[in-house]
Formats: C-alpha cells, sequence, structure tokens
C-alpha cells in the first residue's frame, strides 16, 4: 500500500511535480506551494459573485450582500449585511454606489455605500422580464448583458437613476463581458467570443465573433482583456486564449486544458492569469498560467480552493476566490516559485515510486513515468492494466501489481526497461495491500499470502499469514509494514509482527490485540500508528510480552496515509474541499511533535520518501514531489513561527511544546540597528510579541527567534517581513461634535501630501456641499462644516454622510445635524 523505508517506497496517483528532487531549489517561507491560503469567510448562503475595493471585498450570494474587510487577511472581518435580494450573480462597485444585478428578474439594484458599514439599497431599474447575466461599467456606462440575449447601456452620469441609453439583441446565452476603447467582449457558452462597437453607445451593433468548434454546455464562461488578447475560461474546454489586435476580427489562438470539471473564473495580475477550475468537491483549485508567451499560457502553479470556485479577484498581491460556502483569501506574491512538471487529469489510484521512474493507473492502463532532474517528467511505457495496489521490488526490476478488474490477481512485470514493462506472471491472490522484497511479495486481504516471485513468470503462493487468530478470516487488514526481516500487519486484530527471515516459515514476535488502529510504521525497538481520526500513537515493543504505549498525539482528521521515513512522520489527510500533508518530528520516539502542515489540492492515496524528497499522490490530480528541506521549515522546539505586520507593528506569533530554561529571545534587525522584542506566553504552548518599534522604519524587518540569549543561546527560527506602503493611508479621525448645530470639525489624516475632495451627502445619496478639492499635507488636518449646503441654504435636521476620497482610496463617516 505504502512504503515506509528508504529502499521500498509506494506512492499514489496525479498531478504536478513541484521542485525536482534531484537539485535543492529555494523553498517559499511557507513551503512548496507557491500560493496559500492565508484567511477565510464563511458566508450565510453560497456565494456568487465578489467585487474588491481596498480593503473591503463585497460578497454576493443568494439572498444578502456581504461587506467583508480584509485589512487583516490572516482574519477576515464581516462588517455588513444587506438583505433583500433573491439571487445576486453580479457586482459593479463604483466610489460610493454599487450595482448589483439579480437572477430573479427584479432588475439591477443600486445600493449606497456612504458607509460602507451600512450600505442601503436606494432603487432598481432596467427590465424585469429577464434576469442580467452580467455587468461591467466603463466610465459613464453601464453595461449589462441580459438572459433574453440583449445588450443594454446604461449612462450613470446620475448614478443613483442610470437611464437607458442604447441597446443591441441577439447575444443570447453571454454571460460576461469587458469593455475597453469602444468595443465590447462577451463571453458566450455557445458562440466563444463576440465583439460589439461601443463607441456611440446609444447605436452599439455586432461587429464579429470567433466560434471556437465547441458544444454549448451549462458552465458560465467568465472573459479577462489583457492588452490585445481576451482569455476565456470555458468549462471543460479550460482556458481559451483570443487574439483581439484587430478587434473586427478576432481569432483563437490557443487552448490550455486543466485537470478540472469546469474552469469558470478568471482574473490578471502581473503577467499572470489565474483561472478558478472547480466542480469537484475533493479536488478544486485555482491555477496561475505565465504569459510570457500570450498567446500560449503555461501553467506554473495552483493552489487548492475550497468547493467549487467561481470567481476571483486580485489586488496587492492577494487573491480572493468565491466558493461554495463563501470566500477565500490566497497569497499569491510568488506564482510560479517551485513548479516544474506536468498535468495528468484522470491518474486515479496507488502508484510506485523509485529508480528515477513512477508507475501509476493512467485510465485503463498502468504507465511508467520518468522523473528527471530537470522536473519536465513524461510517459515513457504503458501496459493495458487497471490496476489499485502496486509495490516495487527494491532493486527495481520487478513491479508487483493487482491485475484487475476481472482476475483480481497479483502479476509481476519486468520494470527494468521501463519504456517497455512486461507482465511475466501472476497467480491468485486478491490484494488490496502488497508489500515486496526481491524475492517475495506479500499480499493481504483478510490473511496475508507470502508469493515467491524468484521465477517472476511463474509466481508461487508458498504461505499464508494471519493477522489475528489461526484460519480466522473474520479480520481486515488495513496496513503492511516491510522493516528488514520484519513485517507488521495493522488489522482489525491489532498489531502482529512476523519475521519473515525464512519467508516459508516465518515466526509470530508480537501480537498486540488494540481495535481502531488504520495504519502503521516501525523504527527499532517502536511501532507508531494513526487511526483514521489522525490519533497518532507510539508503542514501546522492546518487549514483545508486555507492549506498552508511550505518547498520544493528536493530529488531523481524516487521514488517507501513514509515512515514516528518515526521522519523519508523514500523514496526509482528506479534508473538505482537499487535503493536508502534516510532517512530525520522530527522531526522539516518545517526543513527536507536528513540524510543517501542508494544503493539498485533493485527498492523498500515497505518500512514499526517497532520495530526500517526499512523493504525495493526490487523488483526482496528480503527483508532488516535495523537497525534505522544504518540509522541515522548523525545528523540533518549535511547532510555527509567525510574523506579520499590522496596523500597530509588527507582531510575531510561536508554537513551541516546551519552553527553554532560559526563555526565549526575539531580536529585530535594520540595517546596523538591532533591539529586543518583548515576549509573553499566552498559553501552555503560544507565544507572542508586539512591536511597535518596527514603524519607526520602513523596508524590511528581520526577526530570529533565539533560545536563551540572542549572543550564546541557539538560532530556533528567523523571518523577515517588509513594511506596507504607508503613504497610501487615508481615514477620517472623527468629526466634534456630532451630533452638531450647526458647525463640527471634520478631521482626517493622510501617509503623504495628495489631492483630495471631501463631500458631505445626504441620506437619499444627493451631493450637499463639497467641502474641499485640493491638495492637503501627510498628517491630520481639519475642515469646519458650518451646516451650509451649495446654494447657502441651512441644511435640514437628519444624518449626513461626508466622504474623504483621493486616488489612494475613500474613506466615509456619519454626521448628525440637529436644527
Amino acid at each position: 500500500m505504502r512504503t515506509i523505508f528508504a529502499a521500498v517506497l509506494s506512492c499514489v496517483a496525479l498531478l504536478i511535480i513541484f521542485v525536482e528532487p534531484a537539485r535543492a531549489r529555494e523553498c517559499a517561507d511557507y513551503g512548496v506551494f507557491p500560493t496559500r491560503v492565508i484567511g477565510e469567510f464563511t458566508t450565510s448562503d453560497e456565494a456568487t459573485d465578489i467585487f474588491m475595493v481596498g480593503d473591503l471585498v463585497y460578497v454576493g450570494s443568494y439572498g444578502t450582500l456581504t461587506v467583508v474587510d480584509i485589512s487583516d487577511p490572516d482574519a477576515p472581518r464581516e462588517v455588513a449585511v444587506l438583505e433583500g435580494f433573491q439571487s445576486i450573480n453580479d457586482i459593479i462597485v463604483d466610489g460610493i454606489w454599487a450595482y448589483v444585478s439579480d437572477r430573479s428578474g427584479m432588475g439591477i439594484w443600486v445600493v449606497t455605500l456612504f458607509d460602507p458599514e451600512a450600505p442601503q439599497i436606494s432603487t432598481n431599474f432596467g427590465p424585469t422580464s429577464s434576469w442580467v447575466n452580467a455587468l461591467t461599467k466603463s466610465g459613464d456606462s453601464l453595461y449589462a448583458v441580459y438572459n433574453d440575449g440583449s445588450l443594454r447601456i446604461y449612462d450613470t452620469t446620475a448614478p443613483w437613476l442610470p437611464q437607458e441609453v442604447g441597446s443591441a439583441d441577439y447575444f443570447s446565452r453571454a454571460t460576461d463581458i469587458v469593455v475597453s476603447d469602444g468595443y465590447a467582449y462577451l463571453a458566450r457558452q455557445s458562440d466563444g467570443l463576440i465583439v460589439v462597437d461601443v463607441s456611440d453607445p446609444a447605436l452599439p451593433f455586432w461587429v464579429d465573433a470567433t466560434v471556437p468548434g465547441f458544444e454549448p454546455t451549462s458552465y458560465e464562461p467568465r472573459i479577462e482583456l489583457v492588452g490585445q488578447m481576451a482569455y476565456i475560461a470555458t468549462g471543460l474546454h479550460g482556458l481559451q486564449a483570443f487574439d483581439v489586435s484587430d478587434p473586427t476580427q478576432p481569432y483563437l489562438v490557443s487552448e490550455t486544458s486543466l485537470p478540472r470539471n469546469k474552469a469558470e473564473g478568471v482574473a490578471y495580475d502581473n503577467g499572470v492569469v489565474y483561472v478558478a477550475a472547480g466542480g469537484l468537491a475533493t479536488a478544486s483549485a485555482t491555477f496561475a498560467l505565465s504569459l510570457a508567451d500570450p498567446g500560449s499560457p503555461e501553467i506554473i502553479g495552483f493552489f487548492p480552493s475550497g468547493y467549487s470556485p467561481s470567481e476571483i479577484e486580485i489586488a496587492g498581491g492577494s487573491a480572493v476566490v468565491a466558493v461554495r460556502d463563501g470566500v477565500q483569501l490566497v497569497d499569491i506574491r510568488h506564482p510560479g516559485s517551485e513548479l516544474s512538471g506536468f498535468l495528468f487529469e484522470d491518474l486515479r489510484s496507488q502508484a510506485a515510486v523509485g529508480y528515477g521512474h513512477a508507475f501509476f493507473s493512467l485510465g485503463n492502463s498502468l504507465v511508467a513515468v520518468n522523473l528527471p532532474a530537470d522536473g519536465n517528467p513524461e510517459v515513457v511505457g504503458s501496459l493495458p492494466f487497471n490496476t489499485d495496489a502496486l509495490s516495487l521490488t527494491p532493486d527495481g526490476r520487478h513491479l508487483c501489481l493487482k491485475v484487475r478488474p476481472f482476475s483480481n490477481n497479483l502479476g509481476v512485470a519486468n520494470v527494468e526497461d521501463p519504456s517497455n514493462p512486461v507482465l511475466l506472471g501472476q497467480v491468485h491472490a486478491e490484494p488490496d495491500v502488497i508489500q515486496t522484497t526481491n524475492t517475495h511479495a506479500f499480499a493481504a486481504e483478510s490473511k496475508i499470502r507470502v508469493i515467491d516471485i524468484t521465477s517472476p513468470s511463474v509466481p508461487q503462493v508458498v504461505d499464508s499469514l494471519w493477522p489475528g487468530d489461526e484460519n480466522d478470516a473474520s479480520h481486515s487488514i488495513h496496513d503492511l509494514v516491510l522493516q528488514e526481516n520484519h513485517l507488521l500487519s495493522v488489522s482489525t486484530a491489532g498489531l502482529k509482527m512476523f519475521d519473515i527471515t525464512n519467508p516459508v516459515d516465518s515466526s509470530v514476535l508480537l501480537d498486540h490485540r488494540v481495535t481502531g488502529l488504520k495504519f502503521g510504521a516501525v523504527a527499532g525497538d517502536f511501532i507508531y500508528t494513526a487511526d483514521s481520526d489522525g490519533i497518532v500513537r507510539v508503542f514501546d515493543i522492546s518487549s514483545p510480552s508486555a507492549v506498552e504505549q508511550i505518547q498520544m498525539l493528536p493530529t488531523v482528521s481524516g487521514v488517507t496515509e501513514f509515512v515514516l521515513g528518515d526521522g519523519g512522520i508523514y500523514l496526509g489527510a482528506s479534508q473538505a474541499g482537499g487535503g493536508t500533508l502534516v510532517v512530525l518530528d520522530a527522531n526522539t520516539p516518545g517526543t513527536i511533535w507536528q513540524v510543517a502542515h501542508h494544503e493539498l489540492p485533493g485527498p492523498p492515496i500515497g505518500i512514499s520518501v526517497r532520495n530526500h524528497s517526499v512523493y504525495v499522490a493526490v487523488t483526482s490530480f496528480g503527483l508532488l514531489v516535495f523537497p525534505e528541506h522544504c518540509l522541515e521549515s522548523v525545528p523540533t522546539r518549535l511547532m510555527r513561527f509567525d510574523v506579520q505586520w499590522k496596523s500597530n507593528g509588527v507582531r510575531a506569533e510561536w508554537v513551541a511544546p516546551v519552553e527553554p530554561r532560559e526563555g526565549f529571545t526575539l531580536e529585530a534587525t535594520v540595517g546596523t540597528r538591532a533591539w529586543r522584542v518583548p515576549v509573553k506566553r499566552l498559553g501552555q504552548d503560544l507565544y507572542q510579541a508586539h512591536d511597535a518599534t518596527a514603524l519607526e522604519h520602513d523596508g524590511e524587518v528581520r526577526y530570529r527567534l533565539f533560545e536563551g540569549s540572542s549572543e550564546s543561546g541557539e538560532l530556533l527560527a528567523e523571518k523577515t517581513v517588509r513594511s506596507p506602503d504607508l503613504g497610501w493611508t487615508i481615514r477620517f479621525v472623527g468629526s466634534a461634535p456630532n451630533p452638531f448645530n450647526p458647525r463640527t470639525m471634520i478631521q482626517f489624516e493622510l501617509g503623504r501630501p495628495q489631492r483630495v475632495q471631501l463631500t458631505v451627502f445626504d441620506s437619499a445619496g444627493r451631493r450637499v456641499k463639497r467641502l474641499a478639492d485640493q491638495t492637503f499635507p501627510a498628517g491630520s488636518s481639519e475642515l469646519p462644516w458650518l451646516g451650509f449646503d451649495e446654494t447657502g441654504s441651512p441644511a435640514a435636521s437628519g444624518v449626513y454622510h461626508v466622504r474623504l476620497q483621493s486616488e489612494s482610496g475613500f474613506d466615509a463617516m456619519k454626521l448628525n445635524l440637529i436644527r
């Protein structure tokens, strides 16, 4: 089932090769993935669309519009929920106005955002006989694609009540639209790309269409325009690239397939296009494709997404992805730093890895894939067999496999020439789990059949081993572990170890009846086990007649794989929307600790350790390769070490199972200046430090954590953070008095000198008074409002909204005038 030691490996099937095992490559500080989920927010209904403005994300769902503050990406915060919708499917935010389309046939809603924490529905407009599939805005024009096939253009000079100025028909099944330089580009399920001339909004007309040659689907294509190329996520057909250098004659340039049911959301950032692809609850992902060659996008990375990602927005090095139950925030600063490899969409079963090749099931065939040092593997050979259990002999000459679905025999194949694997012979064995030496195979189901493979063309069953009592076939064997001349069985009967020095005359070394175990590993006088709930147990077997449990450690639920190798325990677990790889330090039996945690794009079905690399096969996705140094990012005494820049300084946080006698020292360094940061203990294992001094510096600050003093102690961890660009800060400080009559002073702060507009609006969104439109210095400023409108007349009692806006962003605040 899986191989536990460097000599015998077992992996599983399918995915992308990251990082070559044969040569070291720089690891991102969060592990092998070039991206990571840094925060999540769950909405009450399925998230259907998102729109980002600064640190605010507007999330549409079936019944609500939710405003989420992501200024702290690790802890997204709900700031407002606006109800009254039935099925939101698109959102456009423009200043203090939002336009929201609703598939219930209610037209387009206008929402006022004077105060993002208190959005209000203002009105709705447009025909209600059909719903809106997509919205976009360019200048003062709002473009809406309706399900009845019409494109309608609205003038938003009066943003609270847009007026229709032009329309065109026959765009049925169009699901997305972008506008640039007088042309509208529509993504359509049946016709691919349609171009409409909208240079005169009153007279839009169809220019041309490109039909890429596929049947209409139920998916909703999304479009992104990058320079002279249009990129459309087209469901089963992946990402299509269209040349639109001449908008009147667009044409399809390339099509990049993705290993997912559907490619739907698409967004562009800094030379990379991101495509959200999903449809499978256990294997959804967003792919990063390099546009180094705009006409031929190349996959350079991916990050696992929650169930059914449908839309993606990007800003400031982060991506926000709408998934089935909310949104994910993802760090995308290094979209392809670790990728080199390939994709196989239908890899689906166990695999065996060794000697520069991997063997696994691809469809109904067993294929051999080479794993060269340059990280560009390829299929080099195949056998027409469907299999889900494999084991490679330590010398790499023979592969033992379950031959299915008809015979369920154990077959022996010669793989010395991977380009021409040959099935030599087979024998009835019904193997669910296989382990091999160079001379024998051990095939397990309810019992272990010992099979002589010294004559591989005529394999023979020479003995049977029982996990419980002799001839008791009531037990199921979950795992087999091979260590030198010992074979460990993990079954419903418990742990049983056999001496197989002579495989045809084996003896029982240990029989420990314990229930609930599903995975096992052996190292010297210790057995490591795990159950499906992720409870890891360590047993001392130095006295086989008195086996003692010496440690129990909870890890992660849903464990599917468990491997011991090179002093580490590697657990693979199935999680909602993906999977997890957990690494434990097992150098000291009885004191094992978690040292790394990595998200996977799907449930792992195999793990192997070989040549200082860890191979992880992920169902319906592919094969991942982790260099060992990327999995040991923190020392054993440190389970986690995070450093993040916050609004009030830098926060460092770490988890340590054991506090050192001399305590911890956290040292910060900028250039030649260094200072110590006070450390406090928050819980039994949790420590934290807050550094306000970092606010005095621009650029990078390096933090080093020591056990003991920085002069004589041991360096445990080191990380560097970069200060944010504080020059773009724009915010209200407050107003005094408030409520007021007739005068109040409005106070605000700017991070750098810039031109700002300060405007007062009434509760209906009408402008009451422009207080300023000028450049202010950095720091604090204040302006009075004397309670008069633009005509010089006293404003009536009521609630007013004052808005501060510049190229940096905006802020809003309520004022209460009492006459």
